[in-house]
């Protein structure tokens, strides 16, 4: 029994990003988008400001290593390890924030 393909525009923007694949552009988006989130949730009360000064902390460690990752490579691509372990800070970090399954729940 064949299995079905699901189209890449159904599965969840996350997900599709932790692939150690991912281009510079696709976590630069990461990164603004857990920003954006942490901003959002700090503003109607979801995180506290200490919880979401804390997470931006996290996230300019992410940035930095993200830089320094880049120097070291005479500021060509990131190797596949380098995006694998700045997509696994970036998963860690989106679970503090509170996603669930790369979904963000607003209601």
């Amino acid at each position: 029994m064949a299995t079905a393909a699901i189209p890449v525009a159904t599965i969840p923007f996350a997900q599709v990003l932790t692939s150690p694949s991912s281009t510079k552009a696709e976590i630069r988006g990461r990164i603004k988008e857990q920003e954006n989130r942490i901003k959002t949730d700090s503003g109607v009360g979801k995180l506290t400001v200490l919880q979401a000064n804390a997470l931006l902390a996290d996230l300019k460690s992410i940035k930095d290593k993200r830089s320094a990752d880049y120097l070291e490579n005479g500021k060509k691509e990131l190797t596949s390890d380098q995006k694998a372990e700045l997509n696994g800070m970036l998963d860690d970090n989106e679970k503090s924030i509170g996603d669930r399954n790369g979904i963000q729940d607003y209601n």
